[in-house]
């Protein structure tokens, strides 16, 4: 029953909104701006202890509610409002435009379009409504998602000055479809494009997406994953003047998928800044090597770059970087590391053996179904494995097995 959907919005969703509202003091009516048939609004208790409950609170309950699968399948996850801050810093307060466009086309239930929101009244002192009928823009592939930032983006106008947008730029469609694109933009561009684009190899796509990719996407080459194109796509959408920032995998780097958006943005100079998280992890209950990249047009003979090394408190403002020189990259493989770094990295390349001269190294499995052909911590009957699945007892013949090494379980 809790997610029943009611005039549009789902229970859930509902009584989120309510509780947030009753805690503001403003009007309960204020959905009925949205839909013909006033929504039925419930005696929450839900959130009846948290007095102090945020336009961010909302946002992360409503990304946490998304369904597993769904997740996995379109690589939606919260990004943490330090990154948003971070990046929309970066792009929006830092760039020498004042009346600043800014999309984010994979935006989710609006994160960075909110934040976005803040920061471009801070820096231009318009109207909220006007920001967000003129200023504000985004896509997103679920229409649930998109129908949730447009109830946060009225939610703030509403709240601030007591006035519903007239309008709202936020669409439901695959960005990734230039058909899209263009009916929806106009060829519009942008002085500021932000996001957190999904992440999904793309054997893990379905076949429409993989072809949208292939047939639209230069920077794809073989197994690629869906946030390289999403890269191309926001240069694409930048204005000359405007700035870009992303949160990716920073799999890009070295990868044979990333091998030509590196080589792009090496040959024009793109990025400006590069923050590496190493190994920290950045998504709740996730386990992904990521990295915020700030991209311009003006080409630059360097970009600063900043790594986090175990560190459990981030502090991006405060944290040290180095220059890189174009020049001295190599597309096929861009070793950033700290300048005390390159020394041994350099003694290793140089080494008389490599190890693919004594070592037969292959693509490790990728069984797509690890719960069918792994058996963790096995417990041995005679010449077979136990084997436990959905309730039910195997016995694996131990002469079919392979021990492996799972690289999520290696520690330094």
């Amino acid at each position: 029953m809790l997610n029943k959907v009611i005039n549009n919005i789902d229970k859930f969703d509902q009584e989120i909104l309510n509780n947030y509202l009753c805690i503001k003091g403003l009007d309960l009516n204020f959905l009925t701006n949205f839909y013909e048939n006033k929504p039925i609004f419930f005696n929450s208790r839900l959130f009846l202890t948290q007095s102090n409950l945020t336009i961010w609170d909302i946002i992360k309950k409503f990304e946490m509610t998304i369904d597993e699968n769904y997740r996995k399948l379109n690589g939606a996850v919260y990004t943490p409002l330090f990154v948003v801050d971070y990046i929309n810093k970066k792009v929006i307060l830092e760039n020498d435009t004042t009346n600043i466009k800014v999309i984010d086309p994979a935006c989710g239930s609006g994160v960075f379009l909110i934040d976005a929101l803040f920061k471009l009244k801070e820096k231009t002192k318009k109207s909220y409504k006007e920001l967000v009928e003129n200023y504000i823009y985004g896509i997103d592939i679920d229409p649930r998602a998109v129908k949730r930032t447009k109830i946060l983006l009225s939610l703030v106008v509403f709240e601030k000055e007591g006035k519903i947008p007239d309008k709202l730029n936020i669409y439901n469609g695959n960005s990734l479809d230039r058909s899209f694109l263009k009916n929806f933009l106009k060829n519009e561009k942008f002085n500021a494009v932000v996001g957190n684009p999904p992440y999904v190899r793309i054997q893990n796509l379905d076949e429409n997406t993989r072809e949208l990719i292939r047939k639209y996407w230069r920077f794809v080459r073989g197994d690629t994953d869906i946030f390289i194109p999403f890269i191309e796509l926001g240069i694409e959408l930048l204005e000359e003047n405007g700035k870009m920032g992303y949160i990716t995998p920073n799999s890009y780097f070295t990868t044979y998928a990333g091998k030509e958006l590196r080589k792009f943005l090496q040959q024009n100079g793109l990025i400006e800044e590069i923050v590496d998280f190493d190994d920290y992890q950045v998504f709740e209950g996730l386990t992904t090597y990521t990295a915020i990249t700030i991209i311009s047009k003006k080409r630059k003979r360097y970009f600063v770059f900043k790594k986090i090394k175990n560190s459990k408190v981030i502090d991006l403002e405060n944290l040290k970087g180095e220059k890189v020189y174009y020049n001295e990259l190599n597309f096929i493989k861009w070793n950033l590391v700290a300048t005390r770094d390159k020394k041994l990295i350099s003694m290793v390349e140089n080494a008389p053996y490599k190890l693919k001269d004594i070592a037969d190294i292959r693509v490790g499995l990728a069984t797509l179904a690890d719960d069918v052909y792994i058996i963790e911590d096995p417990i041995e009957e005679e010449e077979y494995f136990i084997k436990i699945f959905k309730g039910k007892k195997f016995l694996i013949e131990k002469e079919i097995t392979k021990e492996i090494i799972k690289a999520s379980i290696l520690k330094t």
